[in-house]
């Protein structure tokens, strides 16, 4: 695969290169997932993709690393999340499809019918009367900048807004 170059001035190109790289590694996911729509060259593609992106997304780390102080690199730290993501959900897709057992003839051209996730019929623990992380999801945090680190942080918020927006 030939990605787009990691500089600076090419972050809108690598950002619409990554949204397309994810456009196709879920619609390769869901044919390997689906035994109707399922072809040995489909997931042996999508294997050699995620090998490709798991290349990709060490190199963002590596880019973001290099340039984190830099307004701009949140931006890229952004992209490699939603490419890392992605590529351990497909990840996930192609152990279940080795592991599926072959569709029986009553299944034979559809999806098999869902089942739950083991996970969901576990209970959670009752909460403590004092544990308030069991009973909300935000979290504050209280930082104290200086001036400086405040006008940094502001200015690096402006050019998020103008680059996502």
């Amino acid at each position: 695969m030939e990605w787009v170059p990691l500089a600076p001035e090419m972050l809108r190109d690598v950002c619409e290169q990554n949204d397309e790289v994810v456009s196709v590694l879920r619609h390769l996911s869901e044919k390997v997932r689906h035994p109707s729509t399922r072809d040995g060259g489909d997931a042996e593609v999508l294997r050699e993709l995620v090998v490709e992106c798991q290349r990709r997304v060490a190199d963002l780390e590596a880019f973001y690393a290099e340039h984190d102080l830099e307004a701009w690199a949140a931006a890229v730290e952004q992209q490699r999340l939603k490419l890392k993501r992605e590529v351990r959900g497909v990840m996930d897709a192609l152990k279940a499809a080795a592991t599926a057992p072959q569709p029986a003839s009553r299944y034979e051209g559809q999806p098999p019918p869902q089942r739950p996730h083991p996970r969901a019929q576990a209970q959670a623990p009752p909460a403590r009367p004092y544990d308030t992380a069991a009973t909300t999801d935000v979290v504050q945090v209280r930082v104290r900048l200086t001036r400086a680190e405040f006008e940094e942080l502001k200015s690096r918020r402006r050019t998020m807004c103008q680059m996502l927006g």
